[in-house]
């Protein structure tokens, strides 16, 4: 029993090397690193980064699991009793933390996504996630809003705080955190109204 212990254990530490491998990677900007060069970063042959997973998607999946338990670690439930402004500037903060925090991954899994119905999957529930948690937290916002256009404006304040927006802000715009921290504010203040 102990001898398979034993195996268990050292599967376990040889997957969390190779999945912390293609990660750093992807931090260092290589979005499609080979094999190769994760076994190489691992300390292990290539032969043995497929016999603890079935191909590079499946890799990939389990980067973007553990990206989203360290993720997870991060994220705190906004009470949505505060008030609006309280509200808004500490979901924007979260949210620009957890952007910075993925960027890198989140762009090597968009170049994935169209391959591979398992991280499609992944990355549906995290946007679905992240547009409940809008409602949910601006909730009173939205209902002051007419009948007709609620849902337009969740949609809106959605597409403003996702991933894409901050990455745009951040590496098209060339804004710094700071900079696109308040350009999020002022547009989801717009969207949603705040204080009546």
């Amino acid at each position: 029993m102990a001898d398979v212990d034993g195996r268990n254990a050292r599967s376990q530490r040889t997957r969390d090397a190779v999945v912390t491998a293609l990660l750093s990677w992807l931090r260092d900007g290589n979005l499609r690193p080979t094999a190769k060069e994760i076994a190489e970063r691992a300390g292990i042959s290539v032969r043995s980064v497929y016999v603890h997973f079935d191909d590079l998607d499946d890799l990939f999946c389990a980067a973007a699991t553990r990206q989203g338990e360290d993720l997870a670690a991060v994220i705190e439930v906004i009470p949505a009793d505060l008030a609006f402004d309280e509200r808004l500037r500490r979901f924007v903060d979260q949210r620009a933390r957890a952007f910075e925090m993925v960027g890198p991954v989140k762009k090597a899994a968009a170049l994935q996504e169209p391959f591979s119905d398992p991280l499609a999957l992944l990355l549906d529930g995290m946007r679905r996630w992240q547009r409940d948690e809008v409602g949910r937290l601006f909730a009173a916002e939205l209902a002051r809003r007419p009948a007709a256009d609620r849902e337009a404006a969740l949609d809106a304040a959605h597409a403003l705080s996702v991933e894409e927006s901050w990455s745009f802000l951040r590496n098209h715009g060339g804004l710094d955190i700071d900079s696109a921290r308040a350009a999020l504010i002022v547009g989801l203040r717009a969207i949603l109204g705040g204080d009546a």
